[in-house]
C-alpha cells in the first residue's frame, strides 16, 4: 500500500483558515498587551519625575523648579552660557555638546536633532534626580510619526527629527512660563493645597519640534482653551502629581479624545465644561495657596 505524504488542497485550506483565525484573535491581544506595557513604563516615568520634582523642592527651601522649557529665538548657535542669570529650567532647550543653542526648527541646515534634545534634558535641573533621559519619553508617544507627516501646506514639517522627544509638560501654574501675575500660580511647594490632587506633569504634544514653554489652560476664555493633550494609551493619559506619585486618567469626553488624535491641532477648545474630564482638569490645574 502506498503511504500518502502530502496534504490535500482541502486540508491546506483548512489549515490556512485556522491560522488566519488564530492570527485575527492574537493580533488585537498583542496590541492590547503592547499598550499596557507602554502605559506601565509611562506610569513609572511619571512616578520618577514626580518624585524628582518633589525632591528638588525639598532640597531648595521648598522652591519649585522652573516649569518652563525655553525657546531662544534668533541666532542659531547662541552660546547659552553667555545669557547670564538663566533660571534652573526643569528641561532646557536643545543644545550641542558645547552649550550652543540648536533650537530653531526653521533654520536649516541644522534643526535640533534627537541628541540635541537629549542634551537639553540632561542639562535640565531635574536630571540629577532622574539620571536617565529615557525617563522623559513615553514609549507610546506617537509624535515622531504623527507630527512630521501629519501636516501639509505651509505647516508641513520638512525635518523628520523635528518632533518632541520629551513626552511631558509642566503645568503653567507651577512656576512656569505665563501666569507670573496670576494669584493662583505658585512658586513654592508649601503654597500648593492638597498636592496629591494637583498635577505637575501632563502628556502633551508640540508640532514645533519640542515641548516649548509649559502646559497652559485658559479656563476663563469662552470657550475655555488649553495647550494640546496627548492620549497615547487607548483613551488614557498619564499625569504626575505634586506629592510625588503618578496616575493614569481614562478620558470619557468624546471631544477631548477626538481633538487629541488630530496632529494639526495646537489648542483645544472645550465644548462641554460640565464633563467629568473638564472638571478633572480644573481640579488638578489650580494649585491654590496655602493659607496657613
Amino acid at each position: 500500500m502506498k503511504i500518502r505524504t502530502a496534504f490535500t488542497l482541502i486540508e491546506l485550506l483548512v489549515v490556512i483558515a485556522i491560522l488566519s483565525l488564530l492570527v485575527s484573535i492574537l493580533i488585537p491581544a498583542l496590541k492590547g498587551a503592547r499598550i499596557q506595557a507602554h502605559m506601565a513604563v509611562c506610569l513609572a516615568n511619571l512616578n520618577g519625575l514626580s518624585k524628582a520634582y518633589h525632591s528638588y523642592a525639598n532640597n531648595n527651601q521648598s522652591k519649585l523648579v522652573n516649569g518652563d522649557v525655553p525657546r531662544y529665538p534668533g541666532q542659531q548657535g547662541l552660546d547659552l552660557r553667555t545669557l547670564g542669570n538663566r533660571p534652573p529650567y526643569w528641561v532646557d532647550c536643545p543644545q550641542d555638546e558645547t552649550y550652543h543653542y540648536m533650537g530653531e526648527p526653521s533654520q536649516a541646515p541644522c534643526p535640533p536633532t534627537l541628541e540635541h534634545k537629549k542634551l537639553g534634558i540632561m542639562r535640565g535641573a531635574l536630571f540629577d534626580y532622574v539620571g536617565d533621559p529615557t525617563a522623559y519619553h513615553c514609549p507610546g508617544d506617537l509624535s515622531r510619526i504623527l507630527v512630521p507627516n501629519g501636516l501639509s501646506g505651509q505647516d508641513a514639517n520638512p525635518y523628520p527629527d523635528n518632533y518632541s522627544y520629551c513626552s511631558y509638560s509642566v503645568s503653567d501654574m507651577l512656576n512656569a512660563w505665563n501666569p507670573t501675575n496670576d494669584r493662583r500660580a505658585v512658586k513654592k511647594m508649601t503654597d500648593i493645597v492638597l498636592p496629591g490632587s494637583k498635577f505637575v506633569f501632563i502628556e502633551s504634544t508640540d508640532n514645533r519640534g519640542w515641548l516649548m514653554g509649559s502646559w497652559n489652560f485658559l479656563m476663563e476664555r469662552t470657550p475655555p482653551q488649553s495647550d494640546t493633550l496627548a492620549i497615547w494609551h487607548r483613551k488614557r493619559s498619564g499625569f504626575g502629581y505634586a506629592d510625588g506619585h503618578g496616575e493614569i486618567h481614562t478620558w470619557t469626553d468624546p471631544d477631548i479624545i477626538a481633538a487629541a488624535a488630530d496632529p494639526k491641532r495646537t489648542w483645544f477648545s472645550y465644548t462641554n465644561t460640565n464633563s467629568d474630564d473638564y472638571k478633572f482638569l480644573v481640579r488638578g490645574y489650580i494649585p491654590g495657596r496655602n493659607t496657613k
